[in-house]
C-alpha cells in the first residue's frame, strides 16, 4: 500500500486566492467583458467603414483579351515579348475623397503561395552573405540559372542568388498612375491629367532590409528569358529592392495581396484614377485572376469589418448571459439554490431511501454500535477523511 502524502501541497491546503463565483459576481463579469467588447467592436466597424476601398480586375481587361478564355489569353501573352508585355489602361472612378497615404496593391487569386515546398524553397544564408552559391537543396531545381547544373561560361558557374521557387517566380507586372480631372471644374483643373508618383521606398518590413538581406545585387537571377520564371531586381541591392522583399514574404492564403506602392497625394471625389498596366505575369495557366486594389488605411489596418462584428457578437452574448442570470437568480424566474444551503443535501430533502443515500451521521453511529465487526458499513473518521482524501471536515 502506498504511503499517504500528508504535506500541504498534496492536500491542496496552500494559502491562495480561491474565488467563488456567485450569480451577482458572474453578472458583473459578463457586463464588464461585454462593455469592453462592444466598445472595441463599434470602434473597429466605424474605422473600417471610413476606409475607402476599390478593387478592379485587370488581368482580362486588355483589349486583346476581350471575349477570350484564360487559356487563350495565356497563348496571346506568350506570343508577346516578356520585356514588352501588353500595355493598357484601367480606370477607377473616385466617388469618395481619399486622403494620403493611399495604397496601390495587387492581388493574385489561386496562387497558393502558402504551399509547403514553395515556402521552404529559399536559402537565407546566401541572401544575407552574398556568397556565390550554389544554394541548399530546398532551392532545387532553381539553384542554377539553366535549372540543370553548373555552367562554366557564366559568372559563378551559373549559380543563382537568390535561389529557390519564391525568388524565381517574382511578380513582374508594373503600374503607373495618373489622375484625370473630369469636366466638373474641380479647383479650376478641368480636364487636367496629373501624373502621380508611386512611392515604393517604404512598403517592405524594415526588419527584412536590416536583418534578412545583404547589400549586394542578385547573381544570375532571371536573366535568361527561356528559363525565367518572373521578374528580376537588376543591379539594385537586395536590401533596397522593396518590391522583391515584399514578394519574398509568402502569403498565408491561397489568394495573395501585396503592396506595390503608395500615393502621397489627396484624390478628390469626382476624379478618375488611370492606372497604366504592363501585363507580363502569367497567371492564366492556372486560371488565376489579377486585381488592382486602391485603399486607404486606418488604425486597425485596411477595410475589414468582420473583426468588429465579431466583437459586437461577443458583447451581445455576454449581455444575454448577464440578463439570464439577472432574471433567473435575482428576479427568481429560475429556481435558485442558496450558497452553502444544507437543506439541499439529499439526506435532508426527504428522498434518502429513494436515492439510496445514507447520512454520514447514521453511518458513524452504526459503526460505533457494531464495534467495527465484519459486515458493518465501512466508514472513515473525520480525521481520516481530511488527511487521506483531502476533504474538509463534515
Amino acid at each position: 500500500m502506498l504511503p499517504l502524502c500528508t504535506n500541504r501541497f498534496a492536500q491542496q491546503k496552500l494559502i491562495g486566492w480561491r474565488p467563488i463565483f456567485t450569480a451577482r459576481s458572474a453578472e458583473l463579469f459578463y457586463l464588464i467583458v461585454g462593455s469592453i467588447c462592444l466598445a472595441l467592436g463599434i470602434a473597429i466597424v466605424i474605422a473600417s467603414q471610413n476606409t475607402v476601398y476599390y478593387k478592379v480586375e485587370y488581368g482580362m481587361a486588355a483589349p486583346e483579351f476581350q471575349g477570350k478564355t484564360h487559356a487563350e489569353a495565356e497563348q496571346i501573352l506568350r506570343a508577346v515579348s516578356e520585356d514588352t508585355g501588353i500595355v493598357y489602361n484601367v480606370t477607377i472612378d473616385i466617388d469618395q475623397t481619399m486622403n494620403p497615404p493611399i495604397y496601390l496593391n495587387y492581388r493574385l487569386s489561386l496562387f497558393f503561395q502558402n504551399f509547403r515546398r514553395y515556402v521552404r524553397s529559399y536559402d537565407p544564408t546566401l541572401m544575407w552573405s552574398g556568397d556565390p552559391g550554389p544554394g541548399v537543396g530546398a532551392c532545387l531545381p532553381y539553384t542554377y540559372e539553366n535549372t540543370v547544373g553548373a555552367n562554366a561560361s557564366q559568372p559563378y558557374d551559373g549559380a543563382v542568388n537568390p535561389c529557390g521557387q519564391i525568388a524565381h517566380s517574382l511578380f513582374n507586372d508594373t503600374f503607373s498612375a495618373a489622375l484625370l480631372v473630369p469636366s466638373s471644374n474641380i479647383n479650376d483643373r478641368e480636364g487636367e491629367v496629373i501624373n502621380l508618383a508611386l512611392d515604393d521606398s517604404n512598403i517592405a518590413w524594415e526588419s527584412d532590409a536590416n536583418y534578412l538581406y545583404g547589400n549586394f545585387p542578385a547573381q544570375n537571377y532571371n536573366n535568361i528569358s527561356e528559363y525565367r520564371g518572373g521578374g528580376t531586381t537588376g543591379d539594385i541591392p537586395l536590401d533596397e529592392a522593396q518590391n522583391w522583399m515584399v514578394w519574398m514574404r509568402p502569403s498565408g492564403q491561397a489568394t495573395l495581396s501585396k503592396p506595390y506602392g503608395t500615393i502621397n497625394q489627396k484624390l478628390e471625389k469626382g476624379t478618375k484614377l488611370v492606372v497604366t498596366v504592363t501585363n507580363r505575369y502569367n497567371t492564366y495557366g492556372f486560371s488565376g485572376d489579377k486585381y488592382i486594389i486602391l485603399t486607404t488605411n486606418s488604425w486597425v489596418g485596411g477595410k475589414n469589418e468582420v473583426m468588429g462584428w465579431v466583437y459586437v457578437g461577443a458583447a451581445c452574448m455576454c449581455y444575454a448571459l448577464a440578463l439570464y442570470l439577472m432574471l433567473g437568480w435575482d428576479v427568481g424566474l429560475v429556481r435558485k439554490r442558496g450558497f452553502g444551503d444544507e437543506n439541499e443535501m439529499t439526506w435532508v430533502k426527504g428522498d434518502v431511501t429513494k436515492q439510496g443515500a445514507v447520512p454520514p451521521q447514521i453511518k458513524h453511529e452504526k459503526k460505533k454500535k457494531n464495534g467495527g465487526a465484519k459486515g458493518t458499513i465501512a466508514t472513515t473518521t473525520n480525521e481520516e477523511e481530511e488527511v487521506g482524501i483531502g476533504l474538509p471536515k463534515a
